[in-house]
């Protein structure tokens, strides 16, 4: 995080981010580009759930309860990934709706079959 990334490298970036193709150019996102080293590093601050493992220490770890996954601190690290100079984060998007399915499964009595189809839509794009 010493270094910096120079505008123009970083615009090139954003915009094949934002620019690059998708299932029937769909964009179920938003962009947040981060560079501030010290936002940064609260966002790693945060990433106290990565765990590095063995198949026979799992049930060690973690533990799945109805009110979420609990985690052994013992085993978790922070994810040394995001500290980047700068940080990508796609955010859902469903302000630009563009089908049929996608504005049904919006509304309040939507039926089972439309809200998947969408959730699946958007896991694909």
């Amino acid at each position: 995080m010493s270094k910096s990334i120079p505008q123009a490298d970083l615009d090139t970036l954003i915009y094949t981010a934002i620019n690059s193709p998708s299932k029937q150019n769909e964009t179920h996102f938003k962009l947040k580009v981060y560079t501030d080293p010290n936002l940064i590093h609260n966002i790693y601050d945060c990433t106290k759930r990565f765990a590095l493992f063995y198949k026979d220490t799992f049930d060690k770890m973690f533990k799945d309860t109805d009110e979420g996954v609990v985690a052994n601190n013992k085993y978790e690290v922070k994810n040394s990934q995001v500290l980047a100079n700068v940080v990508f984060v796609y955010c859902d998007d469903e302000d630009n709706l563009v089908g049929g399915e996608h504005v049904l499964a919006q509304k309040e009595n939507a039926s089972e079959y439309v809200k998947m189809k969408f959730a699946r839509n958007k896991n694909f794009s």
